[in-house]
């Protein structure tokens, strides 16, 4: 969480920032207001899913891999064994996102881990450098090329 405020900043200039706090409910909010915008970082997505199969019973909350798609989707509600695949019922499925940006260093990295499992570990760690190499030229981008910045104020006590 970065900031709170009782309207857009983006379209106002007279926003006013609202006192805020976290929770174990969320975000509290100080004043009432019926509209409030917040500014966050996205949580990262965890990854952990195996392969869909038609022959398991999935939870809701269960997520897995669609080779066919090569997205990873999280059940959304119960999934009963058979035809059921993210492809198959979309519905029943909500897509885990990844930013494009990280697309080639998740790649990279999955490679060199791949390298590193197998043993290979002078190849591995080649591979581990070119995807650092990758997701620097991506924070480059972001900072020189698009400006995305942000100063954080941090409260002295």
């Amino acid at each position: 969480m970065f900031a709170v405020w009782n309207k857009s900043p983006k379209s106002n200039k007279d926003q006013v920032s609202l006192t805020w706090y976290l929770s174990e409910n969320g975000i509290q909010i100080a004043e009432s207001n019926t509209t409030a915008y917040i500014w966050f970082r996205k949580t990262a997505p965890v990854l952990t899913g195996d392969l869909y199969s038609t022959s398991t019973v999935y939870a809701a909350g269960d997520q897995v891999y669609d080779n066919t798609a090569g997205q990873f989707y999280v059940a959304n509600q119960s999934v009963a064994a058979g035809s059921n695949s993210p492809t198959d019922q979309p519905s029943y499925w909500d897509l885990t996102s990844i930013p494009m940006i990280f697309f080639d260093y998740l790649v990279r990295g999955t490679y060199s881990d791949y390298l590193r499992h197998n043993g290979e570990l002078d190849r591995a760690r080649v591979a581990e450098s070119d995807a650092r190499d990758v997701i620097d030229h991506e924070l480059l981008k972001l900072h020189t090329q698009q400006g995305q910045t942000t100063q954080i104020e941090v409260a002295g006590y």
